[in-house]
């Protein structure tokens, strides 16, 4: 767990093949009066999936199953609003 309490964006490179599933995992995010949203973007700038959540308090965001269209580094890219804080954990699975 890490306090994300003032972290408005968060980069995470990931080395994917083409055909290959990913899912992405944000848990037990305490998002206050904003919201949380986690991307999942393509070599080529472009966003391949995504989702949000806001005004909750424990749960997670998910984004996948995704198959990856091209072999590549994609970026996992979580953005805060910055009334969110406390811990949450983000997983990725291939």
């Amino acid at each position: 767990d890490r306090d994300v309490t003032g972290v408005q964006t968060c980069a995470l490179p990931i080395c994917g093949k083409s055909g290959q599933s990913v899912t992405e995992v944000l848990s037990q995010i305490d998002t206050g009066n904003g919201c949380a949203e986690l991307s999942l973007i393509e070599p080529n700038g472009s966003t391949l999936d995504y989702s949000n959540l806001c005004s909750v308090n424990g749960l997670s965001v998910t984004v996948g199953p995704d198959k990856l269209p091209a072999t590549g580094t994609y970026t996992v890219l979580l953005t805060l609003g910055t009334t969110v804080k406390g811990g949450g954990e983000l997983k990725v699975s291939k």
